[in-house]
């Protein structure tokens, strides 16, 4: 598949073709909502749906848990590994999931040079060749529920996400989440 036209920094901001694609990205997110109400299967529909126009090499879910307040990893989408049904604590010491949780605001960072996580982030987040991460707050009723972290190899693959592209996206998935919290025991 030709990179080239299943990524958005190719496409000039503000251009009608990036608009349009915006525009059918967020209204095909509404339609997975309706249709699903499973936590991990809209991430796995999302983080496909992602891929398509952000070229996304690894996509994990982090949630936190009702019990103790601690970050746990759910699932995991790599381009040719997934996982679901996990419940992997992570560490704080270090960490940068757990700052841009406390923060509740979206983290975008230039991988190329050093990584401002810790290790088991690092592992978890990164894939070779990945040159930026983004951590998206999952909210709900202006509360954090958990994180969307994506990685790509493309340097300006997430430039649209600071314009607010994914806000109702991840807005509708922190109420599901928060309406089925109880049922992931974790």
């Amino acid at each position: 598949m030709n990179k080239e036209l299943t990524t958005i920094k190719k496409i000039p901001p503000g251009g009608n073709l990036a608009s349009r694609s915006v525009d059918f990205l967020i209204r095909s997110f509404m339609a997975l909502f309706i249709k699903q109400k499973n936590i991990n299967k809209l991430f796995f529909a999302i983080a496909k749906k992602l891929n398509r126009l952000f070229d996304i090499t690894s996509a994990v879910l982090v949630v936190r848990s009702i019990q103790n307040g601690h970050l746990k990893v759910i699932a995991i989408k790599k381009e040719n590994y997934s996982r679901e049904g996990l419940a992997l604590t992570l560490p704080d010491r270090d960490s940068l999931l757990y700052r841009v949780f406390r923060k509740a605001s979206l983290h975008i960072e230039n991988i190329t040079g050093s990584f401002s996580g810790n290790f088991i982030e690092k592992k978890l987040l990164l894939d070779e060749g990945a040159r930026i991460l983004a951590i998206c707050p999952i909210t709900s009723n202006e509360s954090v529920s958990g994180l969307l972290c994506l990685a790509s190899p493309s340097p300006a693959a997430f430039d649209l996400f600071e314009q607010g592209v994914l806000d109702s996206t991840l807005n509708q998935l922190g109420t599901i989440m928060a309406g089925t919290a109880g049922k992931l025991e974790l």
